[in-house]
């Protein structure tokens, strides 16, 4: 595993709303992941290598790397919670009400949205 900073995985569970008080969300394998699958797309949209060590060096970039961390936790919670709102019965599956999977999926539209827009203004 690279060497992420233990700061940015607390950043990235701070966001999420994941501080410790209550029941945690993610794992800090979880969030480790998501921030190396961040780290890959951040690189790849700028076309530059850049690693855990070195990413202060570049400014603006760890928080798109946070940032998009952030998009693929709650895409990938989710999808686990849509994945709850169903229940197999007797008959079937049953629908149940979609609100918790709804509010996830509107909050990762927005984060993305914020996201794409940063990428747009680096890029310029």
């Amino acid at each position: 595993m690279e060497n992420i900073n233990k700061e940015l995985i607390n950043l990235v569970m701070a966001r999420l709303g994941d501080s410790g008080c209550c029941k945690k969300i993610f794992s800090e394998n979880e969030v480790a992941s998501f921030m190396k699958l961040a780290l890959l797309e951040v690189s790849a949209l700028f076309s530059h290598n850049y690693s855990f060590e070195n990413l202060n060096e570049y400014a603006g970039i760890e928080g798109l790397v946070i940032d998009y961390a952030v998009i693929v936790a709650l895409a990938s919670k989710a999808l686990i919670e849509k994945g709850r709102e169903f229940a197999v019965v007797d008959n079937g599956v049953a629908f149940a009400c979609p609100e918790i999977s709804n509010l996830i999926m509107e909050q990762y539209r927005t984060e993305y949205a914020h996201f794409m827009e940063k990428i747009r203004i680096i890029k310029r």
